[in-house]
């Protein structure tokens, strides 16, 4: 059953500060799709008040407001009745405020910072789905609760030997015999077997005079079947002796209700597996067994790899059909008595027992891989997809949950770091490492959040004048601690985490900045600047139009905007990335294919692919000396010439180098030859200098 979100959300928004606030009110902005009426409040007691009201679909609160935390806060509102689900808005992440916020009755909680419009809507949409989901079983099990009151239960009288001495009609029906045929028949006829003494008991050592209390059990119809039975027992005696006096209800519907709704705790709702809090308990569970067994519980954790970029491409019921299908397609590969599990987001996790085997567990997350490697079809396309597993194995004394899975995690973490579609095992000395990893990434999200990622410029010139036609701009990060980072280190992980389209974004801007800037100047005129542009950005379908409003914020010269993509784009299906550069260069704006010859070097890339520049990979410029590397720059000139494409050779380190390439055909050269790459405050001076040497 699914609940619709409604089309204008009504959002409580419990925020003291004013930055924070401003900050989740553009993320709602954001959002397509959905209208938000949102009432701000900044302290605890209105924040209580405003709860308690009943007036809200969802609220977003903060976990610290003033000196009471967002726990508390909801704690004190839930003491004044129901209020709407809730999201926790918090600075940190950590397993022991995730169990409070659960404990505390929050939905979920966000990572202020490390959230998208994206996730943040998601979160709402699945927190108000999941409380409308359970107020409507909650309502539908009080219904039933009502009718079953109104109904008439099972009475019946017992003597001292448990002999029926009375049963009312529905008393009868209820255990399927005739009018009258319980009287002078002893209780436990009616009770299942292996229940018959503990209800005895019961009625044994039940006092004179108590009517209070019931307990359940379960009953046998007269065909033998059992079913779940609720009792209570009153006692009175009389001259004649002690009697019990037992209510029986046939408790059937409401046992299976309430396995519903446990069901529906422990349930994914988008996925049909089990969630998280499923698999910590069935963890606890076999933690408990494992001191007294030869049992060695491991968990395997699979994470998606690229899922951000291919749900920010195609939207998010693509995404979640994914999701669904990644599911359906994981769950065969473990036994019915395993559990697989949706931890949330793109992660899936894997409880199973094959005694710590190591053998075992890999062969398991090889099929786990190799499920994942084919294609899956969602709607009318094919994608691709791969992932990563991490395998974490149970220690003598462990017993929280968290501590295996964050073994779990830090293995897949490891695996990620080998290269997309591996797995690894935990082992101690990897924890060091990934932690290492994982502050990189959190310093290279900051950096790439505070635009502290900076395009430096290296000139392309004219082989034949050595005068400054344009500027490649090249990312460059100067880490607090760690100095410059080598960029191929900190875009292979941007890519892997999925920021590099936030990344590519913010150096595109800074870059046509300064273009624009150096192009005001006498001899900046007319200067073009070229962009290294990721395949994950070709592909988003909103990148035209930040190319747009770019445009449309600097005025930069006609023709003199370039960008760069590499023979990887057309790995997959290339036809989005085709138009979207056959847009680009309706605006006017050069495509080089750059590195050539390094990658798939297919000649029907150069046929299929909207491109104006063919960059020479250095390699090739390197050997331009000797004879087989001269033949092989050669030809590639004559190509050029031939599909009326501009040549760059790249890497130009020596006079000798210049010349052969100019006398081969190349009409554009960049390399230290010319200048290395330099900071925007050092373009102009470049351009002075530069202008004045090619005059000379």
């Amino acid at each position: 059953m699914s609940a619709a979100v409604p089309a204008t959300v009504r959002v409580l928004l419990i925020e003291d500060d004013d930055d924070d606030r401003l900050l989740t009110l553009d993320l709602l902005d954001d959002i397509d799709g959905t209208e938000y009426d949102v009432t701000w409040v900044g302290t605890a007691g209105e924040a209580i008040d405003a709860l308690a009201g009943g007036a809200h679909d969802v609220c977003l609160l903060d976990y610290r407001l003033g000196a009471m935390t967002g726990i508390e806060v909801l704690e004190a509102a839930l003491a004044r009745g129901p209020i709407p689900p809730c999201l926790l808005l918090t600075g940190q992440d950590n397993a022991e405020l995730d169990r409070a916020a659960a404990a505390a009755g929050a939905s979920d909680y966000l990572v202020k910072g490390e959230f998208t419009h994206t996730e943040l809507e998601r979160a709402m949409r699945y927190a108000i789905g999941a409380s409308t989901n359970l107020k409507s079983l909650q309502e539908s099990e009080t219904r039933f609760r009502t009718v079953i009151e109104a109904a008439y239960d099972g009475i019946v009288v017992l003597n001292t030997d448990g002999v029926f001495t009375s049963a009312n009609p529905a008393a009868h029906e209820m255990f399927g015999v005739e009018p009258g045929a319980m009287l002078g028949t002893h209780f436990g006829a009616y009770i299942a077997e292996q229940e018959v003494e503990r209800v005895a008991e019961e009625v044994r050592d039940h006092t004179i005079g108590d009517t209070g209390g019931s307990f359940e059990s379960l009953g046998r119809k007269a065909d033998g079947s059992t079913f779940p039975i609720e009792v209570s027992i009153s006692s009175w005696e009389t001259e004649h002796g002690e009697h019990w006096g037992v209510i029986v209800r046939d408790v059937t519907e409401r046992t299976r209700l309430t396995a519903q709704l446990e069901d529906a705790a422990y349930r994914d709702r988008l996925t049909g597996l089990k969630n998280r809090n499923y698999l910590r308990k069935r963890i606890a569970t076999a933690a408990d067994r494992f001191d007294s067994s030869d049992a060695r519980p491991s968990v395997l954790l699979v994470d998606l790899d690229d899922f951000k970029r291919i749900n920010d491409a195609n939207g998010h019921d693509f995404g979640d059909q994914l999701l669904r299908a990644v599911g359906e397609r994981l769950a065969p590969c473990v036994r019915e008595t395993e559990t697989i599990a949706r931890l949330g987001g793109d992660e899936f996790a894997m409880l199973v027992d094959v005694g710590g085997d190591t053998a075992s567990l890999e062969r398991l997350a090889e099929r786990l891989l190799e499920a994942l490697s084919e294609p899956f079809l969602i709607g009318k396309r094919l994608i691709t997809v791969r992932g990563s597993v991490g395998i974490a194995t149970m220690d003598r004394g462990d017993r929280e949950a968290d501590d295996l899975l964050r073994r779990a995690d830090m293995a897949m973490y490891a695996a990620k770091s080998k290269g997309s579609g591996c797995f690894e095992s935990f082992a101690s000395e990897l924890e060091g490492d990934v932690l290492e990893r994982i502050e990189f990434e959190d310093d290279l999200r900051a950096a790439v959040d505070n635009n502290e990622i900076h395009p430096h410029f290296q000139p392309i010139v004219d082989l034949g004048t050595g005068r400054t036609l344009a500027f490649e701009a090249l990312a460059r990060w100067t880490h607090p601690t760690r100095g410059s980072i080598p960029p191929i280190e900190f875009i292979r992980v941007a890519e892997r985490i999925g920021i590099i389209g936030q990344l590519d974004r913010s150096v595109f801007r800074q870059a046509v900045h300064q273009a624009a800037q150096w192009q005001a100047t006498q001899h900046g005129r007319g200067v073009g600047v070229s962009i290294n542009v990721s395949t994950n950005e070709l592909t988003d379908p909103t990148y035209v139009d930040f190319v747009d409003g770019l445009l449309d914020e600097y005025s930069l010269v006609t023709g003199s905007l370039s960008i760069e993509i590499t023979e990887s784009v057309m790995v997959g299906d290339p036809e989005p990335v085709i138009a979207t550069l056959e847009q680009l260069r309706e605006r006017h704006i050069k495509v080089a294919m750059d590195d050539f010859g390094t990658g798939y070097s297919s000649l029907s890339y150069l046929r299929e692919l909207p491109i104006d520049v063919l960059k020479l990979d250095r390699s090739f410029v390197n050997d331009c000396e000797r004879e087989r590397g001269r033949a092989l720059a050669e030809s590639v000139a004559r190509l050029s010439e031939i599909l009326r494409l501009v040549t760059v050779a790249e890497g130009i380190e020596t006079e000798d180098q210049r010349q052969v390439l100019g006398y081969l055909g190349f009409a554009r050269g960049q390399g230290y030859l010319f200048a290395r790459p330099m900071p925007a405050e050092k373009v102009l001076h470049h351009l002075g200098t530069a202008d004045l040497s090619a005059l000379s």
